[in-house]
């Protein structure tokens, strides 16, 4: 079977392709071919990457474990892997051709918990290597992993030899520090016991206990408490009151007992000071001393649960604020832990293989800024990701119910622990595509582990995208380019891309989509913006070449601003006018600031460089003022998106009419049995949805008052839907008005209103469930 496998892999040799590498001016095809060391049968898709320098991409080898490396010199070393194998390394120049003989890789499983025999998510294992250096046995790392949610462990693609297995702590536990613990229970390196692996053994029972030290205990304001003044952070019996200001309250589990070690924040909700930090202690008690008056929000999370806070219902919600009075009388909150939901399955490449080392995420779509986006999970567990294991399989936990795109991300360059790196592979989402759009959504219910959601990676599919950036004045350019899916595609964007290019630029591994290219330099001056472009691309499956950006150095708007009805303000300086972009595709993906106009003594503003199409709007007046109208020739462009970018189409007679006879709407808030409320927070939005566009100066929102009661002036004259929202179900209002759907949601229990230039109008709104 050997020899035969050998034979094979001679006869191919000559026929093998460079897979695109060329040979360095001096340098050398390295070619061979890898086989597994038990069988003699080809590894498809193993990884070979010379690792003497920088500069040479990895390479896998085909269907018949085939490779070609070009590499720059013949002094190299071949590092070759391939999952469910050990790692080999090559340092011999081949002439004809080598055959690479990969062993199996061997596992070594358990379980990690604490004293008590719980779990312990995220917990660090390391395999160390028992190795001789001058005469004295020491310890190398061999590989490392983490625990999932039942504390299960898995340290795989280990080569033959013995190992010492070690836990050194517990991240997300509240600051707690781990006794470094060898297997089986010793502290000390050299008193472990050696774990033998043979090539392609499972050594199972290998099980760790983690030991905790209490951390110091820290106020409010994030200073660490005197032990013996602050109680060691252990809550004194519920018959007595703790020291003055004291947040005391125990964490129990699903099961209603205590949990220990786990973490437990209270932060300012006007975010006056750095959020304070504690851990439970043995018995689940928590306590936070010297708490000033004042709100907080307060929450508690342990590796593998869902985050706990008061009266929260689903992750987005912001849920109940912790009130400390005056008076700094104790406060008592218990919170309650429960476990999350999974989502668990395998990533595979095109063969049906297993790939190892694959980060896998679960994302959700939110409405961010008027358009689907795809976002980190909720913050229910410390993080919504993982790795798979030598079988490909992977395990998110903590998760709330919802709706989630999984996806598996070869070549992140992590510092801490890159992924593997497979050239030709991308992101690929489940169930097997390029683009979030098309990926099949997981539905996850409470208390649900999902299982076989398989996530097959794609290869190839992806394009190029390059060309040059001309400035203004025809040149190449330095400047700032940016790709992401365009807004007008109606597809899920992922983020965006940007590099900084001298003339030229190039982005890789491009999935199939719309996009849009910017090319930006940065702002001159508070009043003059850089020089821009943007256009769009399609993308399909061939390379996009010799994309001309051609930048501009915009337009000029100048004018003045006149007071009617009264004199002008004594000062300019509460007044700012800008050119908000009208179109989401044309807003900077550098998030360069839009220019603020310059204004004089005399009222008169000018504002340069401006591309693209925008709306003049007056984001700040002074006191008492408020648009009326703003005229471009005579005509009224109030509101009306206008193109700019060229010197002709620049605006120079720009009269820009203030008015003081603002509009006035107040009021107050109250819940169904008609006392006041006041954690709430007011939108006002315009009933024309046409004028709900993004940045509209005809929404806007505003946070109650302690006594419940709000005001709202100088909103811009038209008929307006009102309502009053429960800030415990909203943790971001600012985010959620920008969201079409969440305004239209709030049409059916808002109150209408008609505002007309000075119009006041007072109104009680009760707080809508």
């Amino acid at each position: 079977m050997r020899r035969a496998a050998a034979l094979t892999c001679a006869l191919l040799f000559a026929a093998t392709a460079l897979q695109g590498q060329a040979p360095a001016p001096g340098g050398l095809a390295v070619y061979g071919c890898v086989v597994a060391d038990d069988t003699g049968q080809p590894l498809r898709n193993a990884r070979i990457a010379w690792e003497s320098a920088a500069g040479v991409d990895p390479v896998i080898a085909d269907a018949e474990g085939r490779f070609a490396i070009a590499i720059p010199s013949r002094s190299h070393r071949l590092t070759i892997s391939k999952t469910g194998y050990a790692t080999a390394t090559s340092e011999t120049a081949p002439v004809d051709g080598v055959e690479i003989r990969l062993p199996r890789g061997g596992v070594i499983t358990g379980r990690v918990t604490d004293e008590r025999g719980t779990p312990l998510p995220m917990a660090s294992v390391a395999a160390d290597l028992f190795v001789r250096e001058a005469g004295h046995v020491a310890l190398r790392r061999a590989a490392a992993v983490e625990a999932d949610d039942r504390g299960e462990y898995r340290v795989y693609g280990l080569a033959a030899a013995d190992y010492a297995v070690s836990i050194g702590g517990s991240r997300g536990s509240g600051g707690a520090v781990g006794q470094p613990t060898y297997y089986p229970g010793v502290s000390f390196p050299l008193q472990a016991q050696p774990i033998h692996v043979a090539a392609g053994d499972e050594v199972g029972g290998v099980d760790l206990i983690l030991k905790f030290i209490q951390p110091p205990v820290r106020n409010a304001s994030g200073l660490i408490v005197s032990n013996v003044d602050a109680g060691a952070n252990v809550a004194p019996p519920a018959s007595e009151a703790g020291p003055p200001g004291t947040v005391r309250g125990r964490v129990i589990g699903p099961d209603g007992l205590p949990m220990p070690h786990a973490r437990v924040q209270l932060e300012s909700s006007d975010r006056l000071f750095s959020p304070a930090s504690a851990q439970a202690d043995e018995d689940g008690w928590y306590a936070f001393h010297d708490v000033p008056p004042g709100r907080y929000l307060l929450g508690s999370d342990m590796p593998g649960y869902r985050r706990s806070v008061p009266g929260q219902r689903t992750p987005w919600e912001r849920g109940d604020l912790v009130t400390m009075g005056a008076d700094r009388a104790e406060v008592r909150v218990n919170l309650a832990l429960r476990r999350g939901s999974a989502i668990e399955g395998r990533v595979i490449d095109e063969y049906g293989d297993p790939v190892e080392n694959v980060a896998v995420s679960a994302s959700v779509i939110r409405i961010v800024a008027g358009r689907p986006q795809l976002v980190s999970a909720p913050r229910t567990a410390i993080r919504a990701g993982t790795r798979t294991d030598d079988r490909g399989r992977y395990r998110i936990f903590a998760l709330a119910p919802g709706e989630y795109i999984v996806s598996a991300t070869v070549g992140q360059q992590d510092v801490d622990r890159p992924t593997i790196d497979l050239p030709g592979y991308t992101r690929s989402y489940y169930p097997a595509t390029l683009t979030p759009t098309e990926a099949a959504r997981v539905e996850v219910r409470d208390g649900e582990d999902r299982l076989n959601v398989d996530i097959t990676l794609v290869k190839g599919g992806t394009s190029r995208v390059a060309g040059r950036v001309m400035g203004a004045d025809g040149e190449h350019a330095f400047a700032t380019v940016s790709l992401a899916p365009s807004y007008r595609s109606g597809s899920v964007a992922v983020g965006v891309r940007s590099m900084k290019a001298d003339g030229v630029f190039a982005f890789t591994d491009v999935p199939p989509g719309e996009y849009v290219l910017q090319a930006a330099k940065s702002r001159v001056n508070p009043s003059t913006e850089g020089e821009f472009t943007a256009r769009f691309v399609t993308v399909s499956r061939a390379d996009v070449s010799d994309v001309v950006l051609a930048m501009s150095a915009g337009s000029t708007i100048s004018g003045r601003i006149v007071f009617e009805d009264a004199d002008a303000p004594s000062t300019t300086d509460a007044f700012e006018l800008a050119p908000v972009a009208s179109d989401p595709d044309s807003v900077s993906l550098g998030s360069d600031p839009v220019a603020r106009a310059d204004v004089r003594e005399d009222w008169t503003f000018e504002m340069r460089g401006i591309a693209g199409p925008r709306r003049l709007q007056v984001v700040h007046a002074p006191d008492g003022w408020m648009v009326k109208s703003i005229l471009a020739s005579g005509l009224d462009v109030t509101d009306r998106p206008l193109a700019f970018g060229t010197p002709d189409q620049s605006l120079t007679d720009v009269i820009v009419l203030m008015t003081s006879r603002v509009t006035d709407l107040s009021g107050a808030v109250t819940d169904d049995s008609g006392a006041a409320y006041d954690d709430s927070a007011i939108v006002t939005f315009a009933c024309d949805r046409e004028l709900r566009y993004a940045g509209s100066r005809f929404v806007s929102w505003v946070d109650a008052s302690r006594d419940a009661t709000f005001a709202m002036r100088g909103l811009a004259p038209t008929d307006y839907y009102v309502a009053a929202v429960d800030k415990r179900r909203y943790a971001d209002v600012r985010g959620e008005v920008e969201n079409p759907e969440f305004l239209e949601s709030l049409v059916a229990g808002a109150t209408r209103v008609t505002l007309g230039e000075g119009q006041r109008v007072s109104l009680t709104l009760k707080m809508l469930r």
